[in-house]
């Protein structure tokens, strides 16, 4: 009924089978059940070596809390330092359970267990504990950092409502601003801008005050509103990030500043064509503070960055490349970065969708919504069921399914601002209609949210405003079917997309253009533009929208030839794990 394992002299013994280990233990009498567990746990500990969750087990059978509680956290330590972070999590939360700590033994605990729910992925949660945290704290400077603290991992999480409230308390107290309006955003932001072109980006010897706890806090509030606002207010982002860009080069510090300049660049990068010039400069400074530090965390940042400035500029590869090792270092090389693995992930979504690469979406998206929604990121769900996970049902014909996840998403969006999040429902759900042949319903959509997107400033956004444009021409080419007027709103969206610089907006005019000239019955002028739209498409790697222009440009030819373009299109389409259903191609380029 017993077996050994393990070296001579160091053999162990258990139950042969657990059904042996369960008729013992239910036999031993109540009396005698915490002596048991007294001697296991003297037995264990004089051995050494022990799983400490172990020894927490039997003492606290044995009614010995305290200890129980000292071995809870030294497990849940060793969880952490293995990256198991939601084992340590569990373990922290029992310590913390265990017995009455001493405050300063319980702020202890309290700051690992967020500290592991943060690295889990569950920033709510871990927010929450900091918030009581604060709510104890006498020292301001400590109360500060972790208001701010919370308020980041709120917003990073979709908690919009809780942690701007949070956030503008902090501001405040730190000494800063929120600016409230659009207009106070935009003549904030120019005004930081001019700053930082005056100050420049070069390390100058810090004063005394740069290195005093409430100079370093005040610069981490300003760190945590641009991370927070990076990925759904961008321009009210890009103004905390340049302040604190601005105040981290006066500090001095080499740490803060890669984590500063890295944001900065992916701020930067959205201005796309317009700024490719600044944000080569910026990414060239990051890398040299990066070799200066050489930690695993700036290799990181640096690769994140180069990522966004590969995205905004329209080489989706060259960003999905830097996304994925972007990613595999958040996640097997630095800890807490559990915003920042989730930024890199969705950013590579995103690329994929631009390079229709359906079934490797289909193989990361839907495990990655899982984990967000077990981890209650409001932020990471609502991304992953607008843009990603809606193309990816669309091309697989799930129309249904699509619009059940895109309503879900759109349920939990804030209301209080519209947001980065807002835009992407936005043009997926335009998408979908597009697909059923919902035309009306596609353009009650632009409709109600032209005013709130523009007010919103992030049309000044490069891909956002060429994929709008791309949006609002093809429901005017969709809508004239019955109504020609909306010929002349295409025929405006489709210039501007063709001056607007990147190939990729230039490859969405020339379709634009092609298809408004075949609704004109402009033969020639058709054949021309789509063929430069399927060139284009090709040269940006955007398989699905060059088989879309192939796919109208044979249309037109007709004969041999035609049926050849549309069999090339088809099978571009097969090749990518698409279904070549003319739902699919009508949503892309409508007849």
């Amino acid at each position: 009924l017993v077996k050994t394992s393990g070296s001579r002299g160091q053999e162990v013994a258990e139950p042969f089978h657990d059904r042996v280990r369960e008729t013992v233990t239910a036999r031993i009498e109540e009396r005698d059940v915490v002596p048991w567990h007294t001697r296991i746990a003297a037995a264990l500990e004089a051995v050494g070596g022990t799983d400490p969750e172990l020894l927490y087990t039997h003492w606290r059978g044995a009614g010995q809390a305290a200890r129980a509680a000292e071995y809870a956290e030294k497990a849940a330590d060793e969880a952490s330092r293995t990256l198991a972070f939601g084992r340590a999590a569990r373990l922290y939360q029992t310590a913390l359970d265990c017995v009455q700590w001493e405050r300063l033994a319980e702020r202890r605990l309290q700051e690992k267990l967020a500290y592991a729910l943060a690295c889990a992925g569950r920033s709510a949660e871990a927010a929450e504990i900091l918030e009581a945290m604060a709510a104890a704290e006498a020292d301001a400077v400590t109360r500060l950092d972790a208001r701010r603290r919370a308020a980041e991992l709120y917003l990073c999480s979709g908690h919009f409502e809780r942690g701007i409230e949070l956030l503008r308390g902090c501001l405040a107290e730190a000494g800063e601003r929120y600016p409230g309006s659009p207009l106070a955003v935009l003549v904030s932001l120019l005004l930081a801008r001019f700053a930082l072109v005056l100050r420049g980006t070069k390390l100058r010897p810090a004063p005394a005050a740069a290195a005093r706890p409430e100079t370093l806090v005040r610069i981490d509030t300003l760190a945590s509103a641009g991370a927070g606002f990076a990925m759904s207010d961008s321009m009210r982002g890009a103004y905390f990030q340049t302040k604190n860009l601005l105040l981290a080069l006066d500090a001095g510090d080499p740490e803060r500043l890669v984590r500063t300049l890295s944001m900065e660049a992916c701020f930067t990068s959205s201005g796309g064509s317009k700024s490719e010039t600044r944000t080569r400069m910026l990414l060239e400074v990051l890398r040299g503070y990066a070799r200066r530090v050489a930690t695993d965390e700036a290799t990181a940042r640096v690769a994140l960055a180069e990522g966004y400035y590969g995205f905004m500029n329209g080489r989706w590869a060259e960003a999905a490349q830097c996304m994925v090792r972007a990613e595999e270092l958040f996640r097997d090389k630095v800890r807490g970065a559990a915003y920042f693995l989730g930024s890199a992930r969705f950013m590579l979504y995103r690329c994929l969708v631009y390079l229709g690469q359906v079934e490797e979406l289909e193989r990361r998206v839907p495990a990655a919504l899982r984990e967000a929604d077990e981890q209650r990121d409001v932020y990471t769900a609502i991304n992953l069921r607008s843009m990603p996970l809606t193309f990816t049902h669309l091309a697989r014909g799930r129309v249904d399914d699509a619009r059940r996840e895109l309503e879900t998403a759109e349920r939990a969006l804030f209301q209080g601002v519209f947001l980065l999040q807002h835009y992407f429902c936005v043009t997926a759900r335009c998408q979908m209609h597009l697909y059923a042949g919902e035309v009306d319903a596609a353009a009650d959509v632009l409709a109600r949210t032209r005013t709130p997107m523009r007010r919103s400033l992030m049309l000044r956004v490069q891909t956002i405003r060429a994929v709008m444009l791309d949006v609002e021409g093809r429901v005017a080419l969709a809508v004239a079917r019955r109504d020609p007027s909306q010929l002349a709103l295409a025929t405006r969206m489709a210039q501007k997309l063709l001056a607007l610089g990147p190939l990729y907006a230039r490859a969405y005019g020339h379709l634009l253009a092609g298809l408004v000239a075949r609704q004109r019955g402009e033969l020639d002028k058709a054949l021309a533009h789509l063929g430069l739209a399927d060139d284009g498409f090709v040269a940006v790697r955007m398989p699905l929208h060059a088989a879309a222009a192939r796919l109208r440009r044979g249309e037109l030819l007709g004969g041999d030839e035609g049926a050849a373009l549309g069999a090339s299109a088809v099978q571009a389409a097969r090749d990518v794990g698409a279904v070549p259903d003319p739902a699919l191609f009508n949503a892309i380029a409508p007849p």
